[in-house]
């Protein structure tokens, strides 16, 4: 493929996911669901001090963007099962 062709896609995904994020961002006060403020995100408040830990909001946000990171980098399920590629890296072994 047409190195520049390439770019070119790789710059629309990139503009694509930046206006997501921002839509996301603006209508976010909006949506059914608040991140940030997800039940099981640990809040104490103090006297004078407030201890704010968004636990279940991280774990969300770490599986929505591993899936989306899996989707993009990886090429195709045919790519990871040729057998060539599976001797190129193979599985460490556990156990001797």
């Amino acid at each position: 493929m047409d190195p520049f062709r390439e770019l070119g896609r790789t710059l629309l995904v990139l503009g694509a996911l930046l206006v997501f994020i921002g839509a996301l961002l603006y209508f976010g006060a909006k949506l059914p669901f608040r991140l940030g403020r997800l039940p099981g995100d640990i809040v104490h408040r103090g006297e004078h001090t407030t201890f704010y830990f968004p636990i279940v909001t991280c774990l969300v946000l770490s599986a929505a963007f591993s899936l989306l990171l899996c989707r993009i980098l990886t090429p195709s399920v045919a790519f990871w099962t040729s057998p060539q590629i599976a001797a190129s890296f193979p599985l460490p072994r556990l156990f001797p």
